[in-house]
């Protein structure tokens, strides 16, 4: 085969157009390795395992107000009123970011999961409204737990009141975050939470710049009618060293608890981050799964919360957080386990977001274990005498996408510009046409000298 070396790059050589078909299918299987970062096979390990758990809670479940001396409780009834014993499965999610029509498709998700796993409480992780003001979904939200009878409670985000205020310094900074919390938890509505919403705050508003709004413990009572697991909620823009109120409150309440202890709040702390540097230098820095596609996002300072729950490790302590929509990351620190909740964050940027958005799906759709993402749910369900359960639902494994593809690709197809940077673009576009150049350009060339060299042979002859 010979090569004109005056038209070495010839685009309309079929040396070059089949170099080119061969090169596009490469890099088409390089972007699904690439872009869907894991398969099936090293799923248990890098994305916390999939649970295949069918166990639904039986019972009622009821609640009670706190008193001057006791905090709100939630436990479980049979048909003759005793208390049970039974697993209590808390669902938890974060970040549906409350406020266009992508907020329908996180509802019908949110729904279904209801539905199939039938949870005791369900936990929103914050960021539930993305600076709205309009009552549209927030009331649907409540519509969707009331008509389910689903018990469930929430804490706020940096998103959450962003559309009233969002100068942290401003003085109407916290009634901004008092009309959030309002809001979502249906006080605006009906002057008080919805009927199944558990969201309360253990202060007045004189005290919100200190302890937040949503800041709160339940208890969950067993059958010897005494606390089996105890559970914190707190308002994430109150948890720092500048402000100790917070955690002195949290120390004194954990002084006259045995049982175990999970925490809730928004944004992860920065001992997250510390240890994530520390694994295999500090044994006290434990991976037990998960990735981090985005770095942690704390709020620059240590929390002092962590320090109370690292001086308490006989209540088995676990924080909880949102915040991070790529990140499903659960580390141990200082016996602390620290962890991100799965989400629905279908609202805003998520990990099935793509430049090139055509890759994932065809790579989806010929083989679904090339394709992991981190949308879904997480399950602590708590276990007397035992240790705390927990398990990630992932929408790719757990059915909760079934029938809902044309519209799942309508929603995160409409993240395409949200978080777009323009060299991530040029390195999508650029570099598999560079690639396709080179590749080209070197095998025509390869040619072009076994032929000079044959062709030199033969004038030695």
């Amino acid at each position: 085969m010979k090569i004109n070396k005056n038209k070495l790059l010839n685009w309309k050589s079929p040396l070059f157009i089949i170099t080119s078909i061969i090169s596009a299918f490469l890099l088409f299987l390089f972007g699904c390795w690439i872009g869907t970062k894991a398969t099936t096979k090293d799923f248990n390990t890098i994305y916390g395992g999939i649970s295949t758990s069918t166990y639904t809670s039986p019972g009622t479940v009821h609640f009670s107000e706190a008193t001057d001396t006791e905090p709100m409780k939630i436990w479980k009834e049979d048909a003759t009123g005793n208390k049970l014993l039974d697993d209590f499965k808390i669902l938890t999610l974060t970040d549906i970011h409350l406020k266009d029509s992508g907020s329908d498709f996180c509802l019908k998700i949110l729904d279904r999961y209801i539905q199939l796993e039938k949870p005791d409480l369900v936990v929103l992780c914050g960021d539930n409204i993305f600076r709205c003001t309009g009552t549209k979904y927030p009331y649907q939200l409540q519509d969707l737990f009331e008509k389910r009878e689903q018990y469930w409670t929430f804490v706020l985000g940096n998103h959450d009141g962003e559309g009233w205020e969002r100068d942290r310094d401003s003085p109407d900074y916290w009634p901004a975050r008092q009309k959030a919390f309002n809001l979502i938890s249906g006080v605006e509505r009906y002057g008080k939470q919805a009927d199944h919403c558990l969201a309360r705050s253990i202060t007045d508003d004189a005290d919100a710049s200190r302890y937040g709004y949503g800041t709160n413990q339940i208890d969950v009572i067993g059958s010897n009618n005494q606390p089996i697991q105890s559970l914190f909620f707190f308002d994430c823009m109150t948890i720092d060293h500048k402000n100790d109120t917070v955690k002195n409150w949290l120390s004194n309440q954990l002084q006259d608890i045995n049982n175990d202890v999970i925490g809730f709040t928004h944004k992860p702390f920065k001992e997250m981050d510390d240890c994530l540097k520390k694994i295999g230098k500090d044994p006290q820095a434990q991976h037990l799964w998960g990735i981090n596609d985005e770095r942690i996002c704390y709020d620059g300072t240590y929390s002092g919360v962590f320090d109370v729950l690292a001086d308490n490790l006989d209540n088995n302590p676990v924080m909880v957080f949102g915040h991070d929509h790529v990140n499903n990351l659960a580390l141990s620190y200082k016996g602390v386990k620290l962890i991100y909740s799965l989400g629905l964050q279908y609202n805003s940027y998520n990990s099935r977001f793509s430049e090139l958005k055509w890759i994932y799906d065809i790579g989806y759709v010929l083989d679904n274990s090339i394709c992991s993402y981190i949308d879904g749910v997480s399950e602590f369900i708590v276990n007397k005498g035992k240790p705390l359960t927990i398990a990630n639902k992932y929408n790719q494994f757990s059915g909760a996408l079934d029938g809902l593809k044309t519209e799942l690709w309508k929603v995160t197809k409409g993240n395409f510009t949200y978080g777009v940077k323009g060299f991530t673009i040029a390195l999508d576009v650029i570099l598999p046409l560079t690639s396709l150049y080179c590749a080209t350009f070197y095998i025509e060339f390869a040619i072009y000298q076994i032929n000079k060299k044959k062709g030199n042979k033969k004038r030695a002859r």
